[in-house]
């Protein structure tokens, strides 16, 4: 998939940040992964199942790869009604939604959706956010096609399942990564052997940014990077922004 990064400068008090602006994929940049779906379509897989948060932009990306590919695609979500922007998107792009009630934890979600894939063999498991080996090389190998003659020092990005991160790491490894948490708790595991800093958003993931950025943006997601980077943010420094 050839969409090179698009990189757009910001200016916000006498500095300058270049922003890789990922909001013109569909799916956003999770969508750069699509060949993983198509090997996983060539294995003789017929369904992925997986599992999230109503207000990640993951399920999005799985729905979207897998009516590309030509994949039935099942998500397991919490019961959330009315249906959030982000899963209606899934389920018009052909997702079939399986809602679990009683606020599950990400484990009741993934027990759940292991048992339902475990009942056909033509079923395969993807953890949440896309977390798999072979998804995170394929997303990064298809930047690294696509990335141009960028070679950050520092960069932006907001992370939950920290599947992006280690893509970004494979692709930057050198790179120091200011990492937002803006969902659930990033593992030390995650972060083995990646150059970071993290900082910890006080907003619950389904609230949007307080302080919003001066570009197209995912209000409750990549968003919330904004008021860190104005207030740590150094000339020079990288934005991603997922969508």
């Amino acid at each position: 998939m050839a969409f090179p990064l698009n990189i757009i400068n910001i200016y916000n008090n006498n500095k300058t940040f270049h922003l890789v602006q990922e909001s013109y994929l569909f799916a956003g940049t999770k969508e750069r992964g699509i060949e993983f779906f198509r090997k996983i379509k060539n294995d003789g897989y017929k369904e992925i199942v997986t599992c999230g948060t109503t207000y990640g932009y993951g399920q999005v990306a799985a729905a979207y790869c897998c009516k590309q590919i030509g994949l039935l695609c099942t998500i397991f979500l919490p019961e959330t009604f009315p249906r959030t922007h982000m899963t209606n998107l899934a389920i018009e792009l052909g997702a079939n939604v399986v809602d679990i009630c009683g606020h599950p934890t990400v484990g009741k979600l993934t027990n759940n959706a292991a048992k339902y894939s475990s009942d056909n063999s033509f079923r395969k498991l993807l953890n949440v956010g896309l977390d798999d080996p072979d998804f995170i090389q394929a997303l990064s190998d298809n930047i690294n096609i696509n990335k141009g003659n960028i070679n950050p020092n520092r960069m932006w990005l907001a992370a939950g399942s920290g599947t992006l991160l280690r893509a970004l790491h494979k692709v930057f490894p050198n790179c120091h990564f200011c990492v937002v948490q803006v969902g659930r708790h990033i593992y030390s595991d995650i972060l083995k052997g990646i150059n970071h800093t993290i900082y910890k958003c006080s907003q619950s993931f389904k609230e949007n940014a307080k302080i919003l950025p001066p570009y197209t943006s995912l209000e409750n997601y990549d968003a919330k990077i904004w008021q860190f980077v104005t207030k740590h943010g150094q000339n020079g420094d990288y934005i991603w922004n997922v969508k």
